[in-house]
């Protein structure tokens, strides 16, 4: 998987069907910028042009997830379902009142 806006771009461009001509004059900007975003000569263009973008390229969520943040310059790996469930779970773990972590700690309601 490409890593950089540039390569995923391009790879997204390819996928889509649409030339870059096509892509450019319904988004109305040249050519040559959008050649220049695929291979890394222009920087990543603004946030409201990127949507317009994906919305051109008609990506999925996640997509336009990975494509938005490789603009930001960071690479995109989200984290397996069950690694934010743990992390959810140790932050409402430690938001426990100590007491009931005691294991002297009985409910009143508890005793045998």
């Amino acid at each position: 998987m490409p890593k950089k806006f540039s390569e995923f771009l391009e790879d997204l461009i390819k996928k889509s069907g649409f030339e870059k001509k096509e892509i450019a004059s319904h988004l109305e900007i040249t050519g040559s910028y959008i050649s220049g975003l695929t291979t890394g000569r222009n920087p990543p263009p603004p946030l409201d042009l990127l949507r317009k973008l994906a919305k051109a390229l008609n990506l999925t969520e996640k997509e336009e997830a990975e494509l938005l943040y490789l603009a930001k310059g960071e690479a995109f790996d989200p984290p397996p379902l069950d690694s934010t469930f743990k992390i959810f779970f140790k932050i409402e773990w430690l938001q426990l009142p100590g007491f009931l972590l005691s294991p002297f700690y009985r409910h009143p309601g508890c005793w045998p």
